[in-house]
């Protein structure tokens, strides 16, 4: 009991010690744990997607927290960070494979210290990491959950038909009327 308390005490206090240290967008970017007092049978590890943040799984990590499981949704590298970012001014995400893929294999060891079976999942960009951690580590890994991965860059002519053909396209990175901004607008 005393290695678990202290396994979540050190990565729950060294992320909110990283954290404060950034200048974040708002609360909605910091990391979110939800952990229960012992090890579980099975953890969750998600990754929010590209220029998000954990918000994105608020929801179903309480869902799962509910149902008895362990579950991390780490703030991605660089992700969250509050500025006034423009072409000529990027937001200061990696944009380098290996960045991410430190980072993931490093919650992943995280992960296996709260429970016996680790899950893991993503969204977009998070779901491309999911993706490639299930592929080096399926030894260590109980299932991937993936939710739009992004797999391959988009085509412009593709994406100007779809403009033109659906009156109601929504950019990606353009937040809807009273919509909370939390990403970053378009990134290539």
């Amino acid at each position: 009991m005393l290695n678990y308390c202290g396994s979540i005490a050190d990565f729950v206090c060294n992320a909110k010690s990283r954290e404060d240290d950034l200048p974040l967008l708002n609360e909605h970017c910091r990391s979110r744990f939800f952990l229960h007092p012992r090890r579980t049978k099975k953890v969750l590890l998600f990754f929010h997607g590209f220029t998000a943040a954990p918000w994105q799984f608020v929801p179903m990590g309480e869902a799962f927290f509910k149902a008895g499981y362990n579950v991390l949704v780490p703030l991605m590298p660089g992700h969250g960070h509050g500025g006034n970012w423009s072409r000529q001014n990027p937001p200061p995400l990696p944009t380098t494979a290996a960045v991410y893929q430190d980072f993931a294999q490093e919650w992943l060891d995280r992960a296996q210290e709260l429970g016996e079976d680790v899950y893991i999942g993503g969204l977009s960009g998070g779901g491309t990491v999911a993706a490639w951690l299930a592929l080096e580590r399926s030894q260590d890994i109980a299932g991937c959950l993936l939710f739009a991965p992004y797999l391959s860059s988009s085509s412009r002519v593709l994406d100007l038909f779809v403009r033109k053909l659906t009156p109601d396209y929504c950019d990606w990175g353009a937040p809807r009327p009273g919509q909370a901004r939390y990403g970053y607008d378009g990134f290539a």
